[in-house]
């Protein structure tokens, strides 16, 4: 609950906000509710972070993988020329 910013009344007040369009206030719903609701953000919020740090990790990998490959094909297209090279001196 650390990321609400006001300390709402009691959980059996109904909030309400002025709505300038239609003339009236419109419910916003129960101290309870907006709580709940605003966990569930905050949460939300601290998964999207984990969610990404997964991402990045696994493009770190994926990363890794490439770099190694294009070692390993680095290696064989010299190896390749190493033997191209002793073939035609031996021709």
């Amino acid at each position: 609950m650390s990321c609400l910013a006001a300390v709402l009344p009691s959980s059996s007040d109904v909030l309400v906000r002025p709505d300038n369009r239609k003339g009236r206030n419109v419910r916003i719903g129960r101290s309870s509710e907006i709580l709940h609701g605003a966990a569930a953000h905050c949460q939300g919020w601290r998964s999207g972070i984990r969610r990404n740090r997964e991402l990045q990790r696994k493009l770190e990998t994926a990363n890794k993988k490439t770099a190694k490959l294009a070692t390993e094909n680095n290696n064989l297209t010299k190896a390749i020329d190493t033997k191209d090279a002793l073939i035609s001196e031996l021709k």
